[in-house]
């Protein structure tokens, strides 16, 4: 199996036609840019230059807004509306931040049971992320969620999952279980018990923290080469203020931006080189 390390563009201070040059100078495998910062006028220009840098695509998105409750057929809509979008990129998997946590267990039964509808009529894998605000908010609710859906598969920010629960540490081994057997895509975003994102993952006081969510993704390696994949898709995915702590009234960033997301990204490589070499010792 293969690790591809994709990068995303949120808080990318260069224009993407000259980022997507930097990202595959810098050995990332592809992009995961949010299509709601890509005007459908670029998506041609971008699919274009993907495929002359070599570069592969995993399409970020969310459905309605954040703010804003809605019912399940808006969502439906909206995820519609995003996934065709997309498919000009060929996207290695739609990734969406899903519904809302206000719903009931039904209502998200629903819009992920259509969402599986959709996805076989697109031909295009759709997956869901584990976000705040949404469906998927918790460890609880997703793996109730998941029981009722064999068919449905994740991408895993464990990171929401820590500040919501505001721990790392005792999470049920039977739910988490099952979320990783149903694990596609990981956002390797480490999160502390305040915050989704700890201010550098480099700092040793949390290494506690970091060393949690590299067990929860060896977890998942285990299970995709287990379920016969070929490759596992990883995207750093440390996001600018208000993710990123900064200094009050200056608005200063506690740490680089692209430095934490490229240490991360060599960090997950060298681990995962290491993983195969003592298997192959």
């Amino acid at each position: 199996m293969k690790l591809k390390l994709f990068r995303h563009l949120w808080g990318y201070e260069a224009a993407w036609p000259d980022a997507l040059p930097e990202i595959a100078a810098a050995g990332y495998d592809g992009v995961e840019p949010g299509l709601f910062d890509l005007p459908r006028e670029d998506l041609k220009p971008f699919a274009s230059a993907l495929d002359g840098l070599g570069l592969e695509a995993i399409t970020s998105t969310a459905t309605n807004d954040f703010d804003r409750p809605a019912p399940v057929d808006v969502h439906l809509r909206s995820l519609r509306e995003e996934v065709e979008k997309s498919l000009v990129l060929e996207p290695l998997f739609v990734n969406s931040m899903s519904g809302s946590d206000t719903w009931s267990h039904g209502e998200a039964v629903e819009f992920f049971g259509n969402a599986l509808v959709m996805e076989k009529e697109y031909g295009t894998p759709i997956i869901h992320e584990t976000h705040r605000g949404r469906c998927l908010f918790n460890l609880r609710d997703t793996a109730a969620i998941l029981a009722e859906l064999p068919d449905l598969r994740v991408a895993a920010d464990f990171s929401h999952w820590v500040c919501v629960a505001e721990r790392h540490v005792e999470f049920p081994a039977d739910q988490m279980d099952l979320v990783i057997g149903r694990t596609e895509h990981i956002h390797s975003r480490v999160g502390y018990s305040q915050g989704p994102q700890v201010p550098d993952p480099r700092a040793p006081e949390y290494a506690g923290e970091l060393a949690a969510h590299e067990a929860w993704w060896d977890q998942i390696w285990d299970s995709l080469e287990a379920r016969g994949r070929e490759w596992c898709t990883m995207t750093p995915e440390f996001g600018p203020y208000p993710y990123q702590q900064v200094m009050p009234f200056s608005g200063t960033p506690v740490a680089d931006l692209d430095e934490i997301c490229d240490w991360q990204a060599n960090r997950q490589r060298e681990r995962f080189a290491g993983r195969v070499a003592g298997r192959s010792s």
